[in-house]
């Protein structure tokens, strides 16, 4: 059976958050979403490089709820900050997309002193989810 983004139900009232939305799978994903009515959070480093891409993504997504919030994933005080930013505004989450991801880099370690691409792909997401937990049993059915 084929998948075709048309078999995505309506996502109203649903909130999702999208890590490494900025470009690439997570900014269609993002985008998927908010065109089937859900409010998407693009869990990115940069405002300055997001913001354009939640402007194009309301363009096509007319009255989604799409915004910005600051996550760094090579820095687990950013996965902290960002879950408890998330927290305190007392939102469900049904949906968590790990997206983000780095491949190849020149080794590096993350301001934790973890190897980069480690950081990045495995460990701050394992953070994050743990973190965010509570709140995806709350809004039940979820999921990762």
């Amino acid at each position: 059976m084929r998948f075709s983004f048309n078999d995505i139900p309506t996502l109203v009232n649903k909130v999702a958050i999208v890590t490494g939305a900025s470009a690439g799978i997570g900014l269609i994903t993002a985008r998927e979403l908010a065109k089937k009515g859900c409010h998407v959070i693009l869990a990115c480093r940069s405002r300055t490089k997001t913001d354009p891409v939640v402007e194009a993504i309301k363009a096509v997504a007319p009255g989604a709820t799409v915004e910005f919030m600051e996550l760094d994933l090579m820095r687990l005080k950013s996965v902290q900050a960002f879950t408890d930013a998330f927290k305190a505004r007392q939102l469900p989450l049904h949906i968590l997309v790990n997206n983000a991801g780095i491949m190849a880099p020149p080794f590096a370690l993350s301001a934790d002193g973890i190897e980069s691409q480690f950081a990045t792909n495995h460990i701050a997401h394992m953070a994050l989810t743990q973190r965010l937990l509570p709140i995806l049993e709350a809004s039940a059915p979820s999921r990762v």
